[in-house]
């Protein structure tokens, strides 16, 4: 299934409002032209992701859902 609106995203995905932010944030990075270690390292410095491990799991669930994704 794709998103083509926000509201659609956050009906269907486990925490959909709480994953919205990072996945636009991650997004924005990536049109930045970013790599992966770039954009973690942003995000720790950012304060995006509290720690390494959650950092992990945070950059893990923007992949799952970045290509369905089409709102951004």
């Amino acid at each position: 299934m794709t998103y083509k609106k926000r509201i659609d995203f956050i009906r269907n995905e486990t925490n959909g409002i709480r994953k919205i932010g990072k996945v636009e944030y991650i997004h924005e990075l990536i049109k930045q032209g970013k790599n992966k270690t770039e954009i973690q390292s942003q995000m720790l410095l950012d304060k995006v992701s509290k720690s390494a491990h959650m950092l992990r799991h945070d950059f893990k669930e923007y992949e799952k859902v970045a290509d369905k994704v089409e709102w951004v």
